[in-house]
């Protein structure tokens, strides 16, 4: 029989037996006997005050079921469904309930992190996350006793290997014991306390210690309602229930945020009678990872030269130190050293600015990493052409690119590989005794890689081939430094640990082996080019590369060489890959995850003052603004040596009269610095589909572009990401449309659509991109290509498809992209938007009346300004734009507004014509909108009930839907 034990504590009409009772008409278990005794989860639950409930039993004893069955008993006796609240100990748990009680949308299903997190949300705080890599660094830190105040790892080590060091994460994820109970104790969660508080960071339960701290619940305005709510359905003979699923898995912290709830609710509790149960589901991540602390300012500038952006960042530094700022607390970070590294140095030794170039070991760089990593994978699939010419292409093994291209070439026209061509002494290929030398081994090391031998295959590699020499060169030391450097042995055994995630570390049982967890700690840091004794505080401006800079913060922050080809870093022309057919579209996806990534790192070290900074000229090179600095910060505009002076000292963390000094010293400093441009507040820059949302709702835009939170991806938003990318590689191959290839551009599209499907692969997954998506696409395709065929697509060119664009519309920026522009036969050009889904061709038939107010209506409100904003756009930069389509891929639905700007009356609604005077009234409109959105107030107000059901953020948002009444009247009305 499966035994289920229901405990309550204060509740009338019960008969007391040894102060546990049990509800025969809830009872589970068919054959028990005896009043059922209290396990210590339990215990904790009768220690609430007033009326509290509890239901405890092992796995599969059907506590989840008997919750479900309570809260439908509540709703069969009146209680209305927002009265009920569910909470989850994880959100695999929560993600159960939610589908099994789909058919009552009201009831709140959450998991304390994902509560908190819509309190603090509801405050208006924007929290910070800790980093992966952050993470690794504080728990390092913890285990070995390296923070002030925490206390010391005291678990065993070595054993289990990786899965220790990640169920480590996992229990400082939730604010748990980092190792055993017997070392936790109260002192750890005092510690984690203070040491997130002061900083304004967490690990994922870190936003249910901030609830707390921030006066959860009392100050949240939905728990408040709820109280009124409580007193209101008290008075009725009803209350408020909260019913909690998995509390033995719970932590500490959250059974403290369960019991802060008490005041508000009637409360069951289901616990589990035994801690296997734990649940393993992760609680709400907030994506963002960029917080505004109080006083927090951050600048774009831009410079003529890479030596006066150097000068110009002394300047300010030596600004903040006169004001007070301790040396350690300023950080300079670089993306390329070589770019301006050395101008950095030679400024701050002329401005006698005490600085310390920080980093890694040279043989942890990254380049050194990504070698080897090529390399293991190689010797993993020793047959694959296209990863033996990866690691043979390393800048670090000097071979030159043309000379392998002509190597490829030969092997192909001879139908060989390339070992087997250059194993011919014949053969005559140039470099091929430089190109057989880096493969004496290969087979060799390929079986050794079988048996997990991966720090002796990477010390021979990297000195037989010259990768030592290279890194060493500088070094007069002439023994090999693989032998000694430590370092490098902990990269090795690191990535070894990454190939091998089984725990079985080969060396871990060796006496004189360091313990496999430290090891991996070690090298997890080491890998990134970090040294922990190097960020030691030391009276020193640190300058380091942005790799270096995960998991290090400091007061200001100076970010150099903001410059398109270092954020990103651009992609080279590869002759190699082209010689061999290959399209890099995968690696091109998750780069530009990865460069997204350090990005974000960079703009988000400062916890006071952030510059950024970029030079229209690195050596010889012209050089242009990043375009994701361009994205967050907006263009640059003219600066004063003034502002400059003002911003560096209200940056300051002083007095009044310790600022006035401040800027006076500032404008010393800064006399002799370079002119400089600052960029417009990233509050000033909006983009196309930020205004769309914010037109369906302000707390939808809040939540994707503030907060910059992950929304769900439907299937169809991939379908349309898909044929879009797709689209915009075709027509970059075939731009004109009269010369399409017969027979032959179906399959080009198919092939490209293989090759975006497999990089959108590796973002989105497979779940969402499965075959019966890619029949969809291709359908869709292949009516396009019969629609292009129609004459009303002749006698033109594609002239640019993913169109970027970016230009000032007052005191604004607005950017976006265009699918596609084409250059008409009289030389005017022509947007072409595509749409997708069934609702965008109903947005398409009525796309005027989205911007335009025909009737003068005094509640008129627009929907979208995509048409106008395209066209403004394409004027900015001179272009003469006649005509806009939208075009229903699938269909032969297509759209075509004819602008006439000359026209200065309005146009009628049904007519396919924007008029100047159309335009006139549709920039007003525009403008207050932005207005509107810079005010900072995002309200919930939806457009339409259909926008809450559909919206990517119903899984944080508090909005209520409309009933079905008032969803049934809006439709009638629209």
């Amino acid at each position: 029989m499966r035994a289920v034990r229901l405990l309550y504590s204060g509740v009338p009409g019960f008969r007391d037996q040894g102060g546990v009772m049990h509800m025969a008409d809830i009872r589970l278990d068919a054959q028990q006997t005896g009043p059922p005794q209290p396990d210590p989860q339990q215990i904790e639950i009768l220690k609430f005050p007033g009326t509290s409930l509890a239901v405890s039993g092992a796995a599969g004893s059907g506590k989840t079921a008997a919750l479900i069955a309570r809260v439908e008993k509540l709703l069969a006796n009146g209680v209305a469904p927002d009265a009920i609240l569910v909470l989850a100990a994880a959100g695999s748990i929560r993600g159960n309930l939610r589908n099994a009680l789909s058919g009552n949308p009201g009831i709140r299903i959450e998991t304390p992190a994902g509560l908190a997190l819509k309190m603090m949300t509801s405050l208006g705080r924007n929290w910070r996350l800790l980093e992966r890599f952050e993470e690794f660094l504080f728990l390092r830190g913890v285990m070995r006793g390296l923070m002030s105040g925490a206390p010391l790892w005291g678990g065993q080590t070595g054993v289990g290997t990786v899965q220790a060091v990640l169920g480590a994460l996992d229990d400082l994820r939730r604010g748990d014991a980092v190792a055993s109970p017997q070392t936790y104790l109260a002192r750890l969660d005092s510690f984690l306390n203070d040491y997130y508080n002061r900083r304004a960071l967490a690990p994922y339960t870190g936003i249910v210690r901030a609830a707390l701290a921030a006066g959860f619940p009392k100050q949240d305005p939905q728990i408040q309602a709820r109280a009124e709510l409580q007193g209101q359905a008290q008075a009725q003979g009803q209350a408020c229930e909260l019913l909690v699923d998995g509390w033995e898995s719970m932590s500490p912290l959250e059974k403290q945020f369960v019991a802060s709830l008490r005041p508000f609710y009637r409360t069951m509790i289901f616990s589990g009678g035994s801690a296997e149960g734990a649940a393993t589901g992760r609680a709400l991540h907030l994506t963002e990872d960029h917080r505004r602390l109080p006083q927090y300012s951050e600048r774009f500038l831009l410079f003529r030269t890479a030596a006066e952006e150097a000068a110009g960042t002394a300047a300010q530094i030596a600004a903040l130190l006169r004001s007070g700022t301790a040396p350690e607390e300023i950080m300079v970070l670089y993306r390329d050293y070589a770019s301006i590294g050395f101008e950095l140095e030679t400024a701050f030794t002329s401005a006698g600015i005490p600085y310390r170039v920080l980093g890694g070991q040279p043989l942890v760089q990254g380049a050194a990493a990504r070698l080897l990593a090529q390399y293991f994978e190689s010797l993993k699939n020793p047959g694959d052409e296209d990863h033996l010419m990866r690691w043979l292409s390393s800048p670090l093994l000097g071979l030159d690119r043309l000379t392998l291209v002509r190597a490829v070439r030969a092997a192909r026209e001879k139908g060989l590989t390339l070992p087997e061509l250059l194993a011919d002494p014949t053969c005559g290929v140039p470099g091929q005794q430089a190109i057989c030398a880096l493969l004496d081994g290969f087979d060799k090391d390929a079986v050794a890689a079988q048996n997990s031998r991966l720090y002796e295959i990477a010390n021979a590699f990297l000195n037989r081939s010259g990768v030592v020499a290279h890194l060493m060169a500088a070094n007069a030391d002439p023994q090999p430094l693989f032998s000694k450097d430590e370092e490098m042995h902990r990269l090795a055994q690191y990535l070894q640990l990454l190939k091998d995630f089984d725990g079985a570390y080969h060396q871990e049982k060796e006496s004189d082996t360091t313990p496999a967890v430290d090891v991996f700690l070690d090298a997890s840091a080491a890998f990134w080019g970090e040294n922990a004794a190097a960020y030691v505080a030391t009276p020193a401006v640190r300058i380091l590369g942005v790799h270096q800079a995960k998991g290090q913060e400091a007061e200001a922050v100076f970010v150099c060489g903001m410059i398109m080809g270092n954020f990103p870093r651009g992609a080279e022309h590869d002759p190699l890959k082209e010689s061999l057919g290959l399209r890099d579209t995968k690696d091109r996806q998750s780069r530009r995850v990865r460069e997204a990534d350090l990005f974000q790192c960079a703009v988000t070290r400062a916890r006071r003052s952030l510059i950024v900074s970029c030079s229209q000229k690195y050596g010889q090179n012209e050089a242009e603004p990043s375009l994701l600095a361009l994205e967050r910060f907006g263009s640059p505009e003219p600066y004063s040596r003034e502002s400059a002076a003002a911003a560096a000292g209200a940056g300051a963390d002083a007095s009044a009269d310790a600022n006035a000094s401040a800027i006076s010293a500032t404008n010393d400093d800064l006399s002799t610095a370079p002119m400089a441009q600052e960029a417009i507040p990233a509050r000033r820059a909006f983009s196309h589909s930020g205004i769309r949302e914010y037109l369906s709702c302000p707390k939808k835009y809040f939540f994707g572009h503030i907060l910059r939170l992950q929304g769900i991806t439907l299937p169809g938003a991939s379908l349309g990401t898909l044929v879009h990318q797709t689209l915009s590689a075709f027509h970059r191959e075939n731009p004109n449309l009269d010369v399409l290839p017969p027979g032959k551009a179906g399959v080009r599209l198919h092939a490209i659509l293989d090759q975006e499907m497999q990089a959108m692969q590796a973002e989105l997954g497979p779940q969402l991109l499965n075959e019966s998506l890619r029949r969809l696409a291709v359908k869709l395709l292949d009516d396009y290509l019969d629609y292009l065929a129609l004459p009303s697509w002749e006698g033109r060119q594609v002239l640019e498809t993913e169109k970027p664009f970016s230009f000032r519309y007052g005191k604004y920026i607005i950017r976006g992209r265009i699918d596609r522009i084409d250059q008409l036969q009289d030389g005017t050009f022509e947007l072409v938007d595509y749409k997708t889904s069934a609702y965008d061709n109903a947005a398409a038939k009525a796309i005027k009346k989205q911007f335009l107010n025909f009737d003068d209506s005094d509640d008129y409100q627009p929907a979208d300004f995509q048409l106008p904003i395209y066209y403004l756009a394409m004027e900015a930069e001179g272009k003469k734009v006649t005509r806009f389509s939208y075009y229903q891929i699938g269909s032969q639905n297509r759209r075509v507004f004819e602008i006439n700007p000359e026209n200065t009356d309005r146009s009628q609604e049904r007519a396919f014509e924007i008029t100047g005077g159309d335009l006139e009234v549709v920039k007003q409109l525009l403008h207050d909108t932005l207005d509107a959105m810079a005010s900072g107030q995002y309200p919930a107000c939806p457009k339409t009930p259909q926008e809450c059901k559909r919206c990517l953020y119903k899984w944080i948002c508090t909005a209520e839907i409309e009933n079905d009444e008032s969803e049934t009247e809006a439709g009638e009305e629209a």
